[in-house]
């Protein structure tokens, strides 16, 4: 199974929008963390619904990543995949210790890609 996770900071709302508006509405599935305060990325996930071929919404705990969908981590939460029957899952937490980097997030989706590394940010 294909997965396109992304992790942007506060900058990059527009390049989300430009990336994700180039998807074919069949594309994998896409996960995505924003750094961007909780009471913002509903609305930002509502906006980029309407300005794409795929569906995009706020992801809550349990959500499968399928095809033609993105799911953008709630403002003030972790987002993490789990492997569950075949199908990955979104796991939404809380926990301090876990960081809100987008770095911290692209190194913890890599084991859901199998053996690859995550691409370098642009300030690598």
């Amino acid at each position: 199974m294909v997965i396109i996770a992304l992790g942007a900071s506060a900058g990059g709302t527009e390049a989300l929008r430009l990336f994700l508006s180039a998807l074919p509405a069949d594309c994998p599935g896409v996960v995505i963390v924003q750094h961007m305060p909780e009471q913002f990325t509903r609305a930002f996930a509502e906006r980029l619904d309407g300005l794409t071929a795929i569906s995009v919404r706020e992801a809550c705990d349990g959500d499968r990543v399928i095809a033609g969908r993105a799911l953008l981590a709630p403002g003030n939460r972790h987002m993490r995949l789990a492997l569950e029957g075949g199908t990955y899952k979104v796991v939404l937490s809380s926990d301090p210790r876990c960081g809100g980097t987008a770095r911290r997030w692209t190194s913890s989706s890599a084991p859901a890609r199998g053996r690859r590394e995550p691409a370098p940010s642009a300030s690598s």
